[in-house]
Order: structure tokens, then sequence, then C-alpha cells
């Protein structure tokens, strides 16, 4: 299993594990979320179990739009080499947009979390967003197959970002 599946089985996992609360128990997310003891209104319930349809929602839309779902049922029909099937092409697009989202919510919960009453779970839930934002960026930067050279087994793809080819600028210069 390659770095760009767990990355995407991460992050459906991490946005099924906060949908289930919504799900399971709505009205105890509404009023932990409110700052004086109230009762629960069934608008406030039902807008909490949407939003949980919604986490999942987007956890199935990441799985789907990076092609895992199309390898699981690969591998469910027994075919030979569930990485000999083309890539799906909006993997990129899906891992950039999960890793926004996991970045801009990271930063949310933790600025949320310090100075709120749950503070704890909020910088759980910040630090895990924030590793799987770092995750989803070393998978964009260096999860690519790329075209390897026969000849000299350099990746032929490379535009020099990050890590420059000193020795390549000073021979053809």
């Amino acid at each position: 299993m390659d770095n760009f599946r767990i990355y995407n089985q991460a992050t459906a996992a991490l946005l099924a594990l906060e949908a289930a609360p919504l799900l399971l128990s709505p009205s105890m997310a509404a009023w932990m979320a409110s700052s004086e003891p109230k009762t629960v209104s069934a608008f406030e319930t039902l807008v909490a179990r949407e939003l949980g349809f919604a986490l999942l929602l987007c956890a199935f839309l990441a799985l789907l739009f990076s092609g895992e779902l199309h390898r699981l049922w690969d591998d469910a029909e027994n075919v030979p080499s569930a990485s000999a099937t083309p890539a799906s092409p909006y993997s990129s697009a899906t891992t950039i947009a999960t890793l926004l989202y996991h970045l801009a919510t990271g930063i949310l919960m933790y600025i949320s979390g310090t100075s709120a009453q749950l503070s704890g779970v909020l910088i759980a839930g910040a630090l895990a967003h924030m590793a799987l934002g770092v995750a989803g960026l070393l998978v964009l930067t260096f999860a690519n197959d790329g075209k390897i050279s026969k000849r000299t087994g350099a990746d032929k793809r490379t535009s020099g970002f990050l890590f420059k080819n000193n020795a390549h600028v000073q021979k053809h210069s």
C-alpha cells in the first residue's frame, strides 16, 4: 500500500470519526457546543445530523475521486494487480482539496481550542488535522511515479522545485 492510499484512507477515517457523534447523538453534540446549558431544539438536532451526513459524504467523495473505491472493487473481483489499473484523473485535485481542508480545519480547531471549554479535544483534533495536512503535502511533493530515464536513472519530470540539480546546471552552462 503506497502513501497516497494511506493518506486517502486516513482522511476518510477521520471524517467518518468526526461524523459519528453527530449522527449517533446529535443533541449531545449540539449541547456541548453551546456556551450555556439549555435544551437543544429539534432544529439544532437536525443541523447536527445533516452535518454528520455531509462529513460522511466528504469521506466518500475523497475515496471516490482518489480512485480508492475503484481499487477496492478491483481487489474484490480478484484482478491480478490493482496497481496496473490507471490512476484516477482527479487524484491530485482530491489530494489538494483535502490538504487545504485539513490545514484550515487544524488552524481553526487550534484557535478555538485555546479559549474553549473543550480545549483538550479541540487541540487533539487540530493535531490530527495538521498531521494529515502535512502528510498530504508530502504525498503531493514526493509520491509521483515520475518518468525515470533508462540511461541516467534521473526523473525526467522534475522542475527543480525544492531540490535543484546543480550537477546538471554546471554541466550544461
